[in-house]
């Protein structure tokens, strides 16, 4: 048997993946156990599963490569379905414990659940059946500006460049953010968003995750966003 491919962990930059599950098994499986752990109907077995299943979704979306998760590329499934599948644990050390199987997409920043099994035994990982990717209705986009000003918080401190290199490296980059002039902090990027509401969340989301970072580095940020014409800030 070819031996399975193992990715090296990878620093999760910008905000967590959004995780979708595929359809029809997956999308169904998750919502029934939702839904039946609100009402209390769960059995033993059940609840562990819901349990540990919702705890590996937590780790996957914050960084597919957790150490806990073992993530792996399975070759024997990349090659049969022709894009990349990977396999992570739901535990370790436990004879027979699920896996799921799992792909980027259908959209930038998205992971999809296609499948969850026991532990394959040797030379069956053909033999595993992948749902589907969810069809997603196209979003609307739009450019936007980003206008930061950063500073230390006290003369006491110097995390001001860093702060600004963080935030380029891990957050900004995940945008394709561009720099709109070499001395000023000034970034043209673009969104993809349902409705303003949902645009509205998406815009707050990226300036809270900028302060976070900011705070981290012991400095303050003032920001700006708003369309190239100016019609529209936040």
């Amino acid at each position: 048997m070819k031996k399975q491919q193992k990715n090296k962990p990878e620093k999760q930059s910008g905000p967590p993946f959004v995780i979708r599950m595929g359809v029809p098994t997956m999308e169904q499986l998750w919502r029934n156990l939702e839904k039946r752990s609100k009402a209390g109907e769960l059995s033993q077995d059940e609840e562990r599963l819901y349990k540990k299943w919702g705890k590996a979704l937590n780790f996957l979306k914050n960084n597919p490569f957790y150490p806990s998760l073992n993530s792996h590329e399975i070759t024997t499934l990349t090659q049969k379905y022709r894009k990349k599948i990977f396999e992570s644990y739901l535990e370790n050390h436990t004879p027979g414990a699920a896996r799921m199987f799992w792909v980027y997409g259908p959209k930038r920043g998205e992971i999809t659940i296609l499948a969850l099994e026991p532990h394959p035994e040797i030379g069956a990982y053909g033999r595993i059946k992948l749902d589907s990717e969810p069809i997603l209705e196209p979003e609307k986009t739009i450019t936007l500006k980003l206008h930061l000003f950063i500073d230390n918080n006290s003369k006491f401190v110097r995390g001001q460049s860093r702060a600004i290199d963080d935030i380029e490296s891990y957050i900004l980059s995940a945008y394709d953010a561009k720099k709109r002039s070499e001395d000023r902090c000034e970034y043209e990027f673009s969104l993809s968003y349902k409705d303003d509401q949902d645009l509205e969340k998406k815009v707050y989301d990226l300036m809270g995750m900028i302060h976070s970072e900011a705070d981290i580095r012991n400095c303050y940020v003032e920001s700006s966003i708003s369309t190239l014409d100016g019609e529209k800030s936040w």
